[in-house]
């Protein structure tokens, strides 16, 4: 494809939020940031910032590594590192993830990302909620988190871009 193409293909793409362009740049795709964000995941030697908790857990996940995921509650600004052997999250956890309604989103990084979020605990989810006007979503323990990242980056990272 030549250049306007490519660049009508971007547009496209960052309209719905799957990308992220400054200028001529990709600075974000699937999930991952040029720029620092309060999601990252820590991979071996490598820090990678996400676009929300969901990929932090989700990353690791459908890669099957072992990793460090870091980001925060936002409801006690607390940091939250959970420890990812083989990509699966600790069991028992008292972390739970809220995954925002999708039906009516329309671009993924600005109105999907900033709610996908994960949370101390059921209390602080069940207190942000209230001050965020009772969103609509899910709760999720890490495990489905975890599920749901295999699901959607799996086929990705088994094709050409994993070989």
């Amino acid at each position: 494809m030549d250049e306007a193409q490519a660049a009508e293909v971007l547009d496209r793409l960052a309209e719905r939020g799957l990308v992220v362009v400054e200028g001529q740049r990709v600075i974000g795709s699937l999930g991952l940031s040029l720029r620092s964000t309060r999601h990252r995941v820590e991979l071996a030697d490598r820090m990678l910032h996400t676009w929300c908790a969901y990929d932090a857990v989700g990353l690791p996940a459908a890669l099957g590594r072992d990793a460090t995921t870091v980001t925060s509650c936002p409801q006690c600004r607390r940091v939250l590192r959970l420890e990812l052997a083989s990509g699966q999250p600790p069991p028992g956890s008292a972390v739970v993830g809220w995954w925002p309604d999708r039906s009516s989103c329309t671009n993924v990084v600005g109105q999907f990302c900033p709610y996908a979020n994960l949370f101390c605990d059921h209390g602080h989810l069940a207190r942000w909620r209230a001050a965020a006007g009772q969103p609509a979503g899910e709760i999720l323990d890490l495990g489905e988190l975890a599920r749901r990242g295999r699901d959607n980056w799996g086929p990705a990272l088994r094709g050409p871009l994993r070989a």
